[in-house]
């Protein structure tokens, strides 16, 4: 396992002091979102793309994981598809230029806003499930091509419904980029009796775990169990990125102490040989 950190939380836009901070911290891994130069990472150009390599090389750095937004947005229609895969032809840009092929994305399903009555039951839902298929699959096609290994986050969405899609989907490339603090409390039934059986089904289908700042340090109400999941996590032999995306919850605290501290408790939870 390694772990990361996106940068676009901790220090606003600028991308070279949040650099010099994660290798200040002997961190090897970044995964870029947003606010580099100012843009998001699809939409950097190559000569932004060329800089930004260079500021990794300077400091040893190397990108875990390109998490973008493609296809986060619910059944769109065919102007937005089209805009989805012109953002697809920038992230293969920045996969080529930083030497990253793991790319975040999602599929075209993101109920909440508006068809909230339907979240959690894409599974139950040939109708819709077809929908997605057939929109995502131009987008997919373009990914293998590429070479890229999508990972689909379960945000917005259920654990079960990223499973269902995937193997609606097909192909053994396809993962999960689990947020365990979206699925924790939702996924309450699935963990039941036997929480570790949980953790490791999850841990077989994933390419990148997403650890919220908030519900990751100890001695709060809402902490999630790191100190339990990343020991059942390590023993699967999971060895894809462990990504802390900041979100602080201790507003006395500045983005940069916050981070660290999660840090620091990812090293206290993960085994020493993993």
């Amino acid at each position: 396992m390694k772990i990361s950190i996106f940068t676009d939380e901790f220090k606003n836009d600028d991308i070279v002091e949040a650099l010099d901070i994660i290798q200040s911290w002997d961190m090897q891994w970044v995964d870029f979102r947003n606010r580099i130069f100012g843009k998001a990472i699809h939409a950097l150009d190559d000569a932004e793309l060329k800089k930004l390599r260079a500021l990794l090389d300077e400091r040893g750095l190397r990108v875990a994981c390109i998490e973008s937004s493609l296809a986060k947005v619910h059944l769109p229609d065919e102007t937005r598809q089209r805009e989805e895969t012109e953002k697809l032809e920038g992230i293969i840009r920045a996969a080529d230029a930083l030497d990253c092929r793991l790319v975040r994305s999602f599929f075209y399903w993101q109920p909440k806003k508006e068809a909230a009555d339907e979240m959690g039951t894409l599974h139950e839902r040939p109708d819709r499930m077809q929908q997605a298929l057939s929109m995502f699959e131009p987008l997919v096609a373009r990914a293998r091509e590429a070479g890229l290994t999508l990972a689909f986050e379960n945000c917005g969405v259920a654990t079960w419904e990223v499973k269902a899609f995937i193997n609606a989907l097909g192909g053994d490339d396809l993962g999960l980029a689990w947020d365990v603090r979206n699925g924790w409390d939702w996924d309450v039934d699935l963990r039941g009796d036997d929480e570790a059986a949980y953790i490791r089904d999850l841990t077989r289908l994933t390419h990148v775990i997403h650890v919220k700042g908030y519900g990751a340090l100890p001695g709060r109400q809402d902490y999630i169990p790191y100190d339990r999941i990343l020991p059942v996590v390590a023993a699967e032999g999971f060895d894809g990125p462990i990504s802390i995306e900041t979100h602080n919850s201790k507003p006395e605290i500045d983005n940069v102490k916050f981070s660290k501290q999660v840090l620091d408790h990812l090293h206290e939870c993960i085994p020493a040989k993993s």
